[in-house]
């Protein structure tokens, strides 16, 4: 298998849910525990970012096999989380042809999505990988080759990678989603797709 390493993004403070939404209850695991649980499943190296709530999230993963990154410049919004990742990734001077964006708040998404996109993937072309939905909406997960990573390191704002990925558009290859790409921003979307997951109580 091509060898990727995954940037999991949970810095974000989760204003708009009330409390942090990598500590949510799904199904039997914390969010984070799943998103980090379903990468692990289709054999990725993942690290993770932490911003807002840090410690508290960390001593909940620390027996988990996954790496640990703190982003200080959290609330500059994802993009500069994705630097970090990335900055991190160059200073431990990890081996690999890609790097999977991946949300912590993006439950549905399910491991057989993340194959499909590590099956298009061909690592030296430069290709980045975009999720899309059914109805056309492109964003996370996105997997970019290993060649762009001078630019996430440069990263700031709320766009995320955004404008990498209309930078080098002619590159871009998108992946069918269905409808699983919805992030959980509110207690109202939390709870419906808890609802969508089958996994109300």
């Amino acid at each position: 298998m091509t060898n990727l390493h995954v940037l999991l993004i949970a810095a974000g403070a989760s204003k708009r849910m009330g409390s942090p939404k990598q500590l949510l209850k799904w199904g039997s695991k914390t969010l984070i525990k799943h998103q980090i649980d379903i990468l692990q499943q289709v054999n990725l190296n993942v690290s993770v970012v932490l911003g807002a709530n840090a410690e508290l999230i960390e001593e909940t993963i620390k027996d988990l096999n996954v790496g640990v990154f703190f982003n200080e410049d959290w609330q500059n919004g994802m993009g500069s989380s994705i630097a970090c990742g990335a900055k991190e990734l160059v200073l431990h001077k990890e081996s690999f042809e890609g790097i999977l964006i991946a949300l912590v708040d993006q439950p549905l998404i399910s491991s057989e999505h993340f194959l499909k996109m590590i099956k298009n993937f061909e690592s030296g072309k430069h290709q980045i990988i975009v999720s899309q939905t059914d109805s056309g909406i492109t964003g996370p997960p996105v997997l970019f080759d290993v060649a762009y990573l001078d630019e996430l390191k440069t990263l700031q704002g709320d766009e995320g990678a955004k404008p990498i990925i209309k930078k080098h558009s002619e590159k871009v290859i998108l992946i069918p989603s269905e409808d699983c790409l919805e992030d959980i921003d509110t207690p109202e979307a939390y709870q419906r797709m808890l609802k969508l997951a089958n996994l109300q109580s």
